[in-house]
């Protein structure tokens, strides 16, 4: 089987990515040969082909500017497109690709690992874009993608025959260390994502402040990007237990959570981020990490797990100190670690690749 893959992240920068290329590696190792369309500069030594289209680089033109440059690229690049079995494409280019898509008439599928999530005048325009690329997607795509049941329920608003594969995040357990974990002097706790105020970032800064009052010593851990950077910088300066990496390598993350016990998930409970399946939660599973945070069915993998202590309510952050201190006292880190790095071996993308696949060949037989 041959797929173009027609993706709006930049393969490269985007820590968000990992999903793409977790599951482009997926189906490479299935023997399936994969052309990736994106924005990423200078991408090489890979395992499939790379075609690259512009956009403009400025927030609110992003999308609109990158679909005029991909259905100029798509139009100029047909032989390509003709020789695929199938196309999956990012919802947010559907609306500006659709006269190529229809032209091709091969099967196709929309993707989307997410609805725009920014309040403001932009973000309005982006969730029109959506609504559009899903409302086309109802009429001429062979099949859709999402990233979790809650994620399912808001898409069948806009069409209740539209019936998505869910395709959670998943995660690659050789890229994490898989030594024992062991809690010494120090709690060590970590958030790898966007730097945005609307994903709870301050109750980050919250729950330092309430482990310095209860004395627990701790060291928190802060990678990414974001319009929060600011404030969490300066809390950074003025605190010794508070690091801000700022925007690293996937492979320096994963470094920093070798050495973690815990893993954040702040995202309020919001519609947005409760149809989420962030590729952080199993990455910090895969490097055996504990997860805090507020709870909701977008900042957990499942119901009951004994690794999880997701707290209801937006004073997670006053309540997570006590969870800790008797985890500590108990002496049952270890154990619970094992656990949560046993757990991942379900979301492995090579099972969430094959399920993929074997929908992807049952939506095309029916179509």
């Amino acid at each position: 089987m041959e797929i173009v893959w027609i993706t709006g992240r930049d393969l490269k920068l985007d820590l968000a990515s990992t999903t793409e290329i977790g599951l482009i590696e997926g189906l490479i190792k299935e023997n399936i040969s994969i052309n990736v369309f994106s924005t990423t500069m200078d991408i090489r030594d890979n395992d499939f082909e790379h075609i690259r289209f512009r956009k403009i680089r400025f927030k609110g033109l992003e999308t609109i500017s990158g679909g005029f440059f991909l259905a100029k690229k798509l139009r100029k690049g047909t032989k390509i497109l003709n020789l695929a079995d199938c196309i999956i494409v990012d919802w947010c280019y559907i609306p500006s690709i659709i006269s190529e898509l229809r032209k091709i008439d091969k099967p196709w599928f929309i993707i989307d690992r997410g609805p725009p999530v920014y309040n403001s005048f932009l973000t309005k325009i982006q969730k029109r874009i959506w609504k559009r690329a899903w409302a086309i997607a109802s009429d001429y795509a062979t099949g859709s993608f999402v990233v979790s049941e809650k994620h399912k329920e808001l898409v069948k608003r806009i069409d209740s025959n539209i019936h998505p594969h869910v395709l959670n995040a998943g995660t690659d357990l050789d890229d994490f260390d898989q030594d024992e974990k062991i809690i010494q002097n120090c709690v060590r706790i970590a958030y790898s994502g966007r730097i945005d105020k609307n994903r709870g970032i301050e109750s980050i800064i919250t729950l330092s402040k309430n482990l310095e009052r209860e004395n627990i010593s701790h060291e928190i851990n802060i990678m990414g990007e974001g319009d929060y950077v600011g404030r969490v910088k300066n809390f950074a300066d003025s605190s010794d237990s508070f690091i801000y990496h700022g925007k690293i390598t996937r492979d320096a993350v994963y470094e920093i959570l070798k050495n973690t016990h815990f893993g954040i998930m702040p995202m309020p409970d919001k519609t947005v981020w409760r149809t989420a399946s962030p590729i952080k939660l199993t990455e910090y599973m895969a490097s055996g990490l504990l997860i805090i945070g507020q709870d909701h069915p977008g900042n957990r993998i499942s119901e009951n797990e004994v690794w999880s202590f997701l707290i209801e309510g937006t004073d997670w952050p006053d309540k997570t100190p006590l969870i800790i201190n008797n985890i500590l006292e108990k002496g049952n880190f270890i154990e619970l670690s094992d656990l949560s790095r046993k757990s991942a071996k379900n979301y492995d993308w090579q099972i969430i690749t094959q399920k993929m696949i074997k929908y992807i060949n049952n939506q095309i037989k029916n179509e």
